[in-house]
């Protein structure tokens, strides 16, 4: 963040790590770190699933790389952590 506010000029930039990961796969490690299991929380109806859905999603921080030389430390599990505590 303090290398953006940096910037002469405001920019936008994606801060993620770059790896892909399944909404259930994040759902699981999110839900198991409060001792849950997030199939007993969670409900899906694949009825209501429209064929414009992104089946896959990653964001990508190159830009933050190559404009503010940041790279990401911290790995999917760092990152819910993080936002459980």
């Amino acid at each position: 963040m303090w290398r953006m506010l940096q910037l002469k000029t405001a920019d936008d930039f994606v801060v993620a790590t770059g790896k892909t990961i399944t909404l259930e796969k994040f759902a699981s490690k999110a839900f198991a770190y409060f001792g849950l299991n997030w199939q007993e929380h969670i409900d899906f109806e694949s009825s209501l699933s429209r064929p414009s859905d992104i089946a896959i999603s990653r964001g990508n921080p190159q830009k933050a790389k190559d404009v503010l030389g940041w790279e990401p430390n911290i790995d999917v599990d760092k990152v819910i952590r993080y936002m459980c505590c």
